[in-house]
């Protein structure tokens, strides 16, 4: 529309013939690559400001693409090179003091075209340790949105037991998932007090105000103290703040305006409902910039958003993304703007025009490629906003690892594309050939792997909190889990009576992938032999091996059943707790069961086939969980059975096992 005002009114208009932002070094680059990009229609500019010292000039030449998984990523070499930057005390010129200062990471900004690109920089950054400023999306999930959502929508209806639960379980002071679950199945959650407390606002919630309404829900929960705990808690503090402005603006609507879109009423359903609704406009899932312009971080924002704005040194990246509209996609274009003078025809030659997807990819390239002007047009205007937002320098991510077009498909495809074909830009030692002007430049290849920098941050935001900082109590600690064989109260080892069931082998190397294959071979001998023939491709245990074992089990379940234990269950899997509440997980190898009992047993690979060994904690430990989760089933005898050896050890169930609550104290 500028373009064709200016058009239509030449002698209305004075091209710019100054700069007042960049330097002479960056000037000259921007003139050399606006003469490329649009040829006759571009006006040189001449920078007003005085030369100053370090190059204006980047060029870190990225050699692997995004989806390597080899090497640095490009994302990885940038951010370190903002980290070094600012490690190293590179200095900028100062906007208002004209003098020399070593670069803050304000003084930084990184443009890109994507913002789910942008959060991978971003990632990059944070873990550098430099702190960044981003627009990201996740505000409609973001716990304290969440949390307060689920409030508000118990608040209005306390029957409603998902909202409560989803409350009680992310909000403040959370209770753990299963304990709420089992709260609710024993009718106990309704006694909770801050479900209370918002079932008490039930019978006022539907002659509220919404804005009044939300402010009493979230003064009740306390979830404004609690978005102040958070680790980010600007940024949950201003999610919860754009929250209430959403509750302003839906109060704030004309009722008409609700109900033509579909919602009747001014209740706590109908917004959360009018919210849901919004879900897919554009911008809408944006979290909030809790700094606004005044935070001292690296500022990542898209090439769009950047027209207008300028920083001291500014890092273009993702030259590589596409200019082509994405198939599905409809556009706005005006074939009269030619008769801007005129604007009812300008408005009567509007169209809309669209790019459908064909599963057939040539087809769709026909309408693609009818809109190729376009494409190419906006690129260069794009490429052009970003490259001319520097003050003192230019850092530009060269895509070294896009492939050269092919000679049938010559068009370009990417931004890097739309730059090559005008600019034909030229690398050299030390310097970019840009339309045929040398512009000195710093060139740098990416090695592939990069280093780590981080950024000893020195401005420090604390956020206010009211009321005195106190130390917490420190708490004793005790181990989250725990193996049977760690019990320390198991007693003394116990006398075996010793059975052979076989010959025993020649000796073995053991290890644990043997020890792993000879568990499921004697499992699927004594459990399932109609499996049997799939053992060779599942344990790579060769044939003579495989018979052995197959001669073990048949010994052991003939043992077994003389004695009484016909029903076997295999590789069974427990879990009890100590007294300090630590997992104790374990595999009973064999639990052989008869008319009168049980009988634990575990299998072993080499050792010494003598008593228990060194496994009595473990089996001990074991036979005090059976005694609790199979209580139909009394233990009469605990065993290990020696594979190697051919040999079972047994002793009487008399002896004391250890008691799962006792594992890990001491005695």
């Amino acid at each position: 529309m500028s373009q064709a005002l200016a058009s239509a009114n030449p002698d209305s208009t004075q091209p710019l013939d100054r700069n007042w932002r960049s330097t002479p070094a960056v000037m000259q680059f921007v003139n050399a690559m606006g003469a490329g990009l649009f040829g006759a229609d571009y006006n040189s500019l001449t920078s007003t400001r005085d030369p100053i010292s370090g190059p204006a000039l980047e060029v870190l030449i990225a050699v692997k693409s995004r989806g390597v998984r080899t090497a640095s990523k490009p994302q990885e070499h940038i951010a370190e090179r903002i980290a070094n930057i600012l490690t190293n005390g590179e200095t900028i010129t100062d906007r208002f003091t004209k003098a020399a200062r070593p670069a803050r990471p304000s003084d930084i900004a990184l443009l890109v075209c994507r913002h789910t690109t942008a959060a991978r920089y971003a990632e990059e950054l944070r873990a550098r340790r430099v702190p960044v400023r981003i627009s990201e999306d996740g505000w409609a999930k973001s716990p304290v949105v969440v949390a307060a959502r689920a409030a508000l929508a118990f608040a209005a209806n306390p029957a409603d037991i998902h909202s409560g639960l989803l409350l009680r379980t992310l909000g403040p002071d959370p209770l753990l998932l299963q304990a709420a679950l089992s709260a609710q199945t024993d009718g106990r959650l309704v006694d909770d007090p801050v479900l209370i407390r918002l079932a008490a606002l039930s019978d006022q919630m539907a002659s509220l105000p919404i804005g009044a309404a939300l402010d009493l829900v979230l003064s009740v929960t306390g979830l404004r103290l609690w978005a102040d705990s958070q680790p980010d808690a600007a940024g949950s503090r201003a999610d919860l703040l754009r929250l209430e402005a959403e509750a302003n603006e839906f109060e704030g609507a004309h009722r008409d305006l609700k109900a033509a879109s579909g919602f009747h009423g001014e209740t706590a359903k109908v917004f959360l409902g009018w919210l849901d609704a919004r879900a897919g406009e554009r911008d809408f899932d944006r979290r909030p910039d809790p700094a606004a312009n005044s935070a001292e971080a690296v500022e990542i924002v898209t090439w769009h958003a950047s027209k207008g704005r300028e920083w001291p040194i500014t890092v273009v990246a993702e030259l590589d993304s596409g200019i082509e509209d994405w198939p599905g996609s409809t556009t706005t274009r005006f074939d009269a703007l030619d008769r801007i003078d005129n604007m009812a025809v300008v408005l009567d030659s509007a169209a809309l025009v669209h790019t459908p997807g064909f599963a057939a990819p040539e087809a769709t390239r026909r309408f693609i490629e009818d809109r190729r002007a376009d494409f190419e047009a906006n690129a260069k205007n794009l490429l052009y906003v970003a490259l001319t937002r520097a003050r003192d320098r230019v850092v530009l991510e060269w895509p070294g690892f896009l492939k050269e077009r092919e000679d049938g498909t010559p068009e370009a495809t990417n931004l890097f594309h739309v730059f090559m074909d005008n600019c034909a830009p030229q690398i050299g030692t030390n310097s970019l050939k840009v339309g045929g002007i040398d512009c000195p430049a710093v060139i740098k290849q990416m090695p592939e792997q990069v280093g780590f920098t981080e950024f000893a941050n020195r401005v420090v935001n604390v956020a206010p909190r009211f009321g005195p900082a106190r130390p917490l109590a420190e708490t004793p600690l005790s181990p989250w889990r725990l193996q049977p064989s760690q019990s320390r109260s198991m007693g003394k080892v116990p006398e075996t009576c010793s059975i052979a069931l076989g010959e025993p082998w020649s000796k073995t190397v053991n290890d644990a992938a043997r020890g792993t294959a000879l568990h499921l071979a004697l499992r699927t001998y004594l459990n399932r032999p109609d499996l049997a023939p799939r053992l060779l491709s599942a344990t790579s245990v060769d044939e003579g091996t495989l018979e052995l074992i197959s001669e073990r089990a048949n010994a052991l379940k003939k043992w077994l059943a003389a004695e009484g234990y016909t029903d076997l269950a295999a590789e069974i899997p427990v879990l009890g707790f100590t007294r300090d509440g630590a997992e104790i997980p374990g595999t009973i190898d064999l639990l052989a069961i008869g008319p009168k009992g049980c009988l634990l047993i575990d299998h072993k690979s080499g050792g010494s086939g003598e008593g228990f060994g060194p496994y009595w904690p473990q089996l001990s430990s074991y036979a005090g969980l059976l005694a609790k989760l199979f209580p139909q089933h009394p233990l009469k005898g605990l065993a290990i059975f020696w594979v190697d050896h051919g040999r079972l050890e047994l002793a009487d169930a008399s002896v004391p096992s250890a008691d799962p609550t006792q594992i890990g104290t001491t005695r």
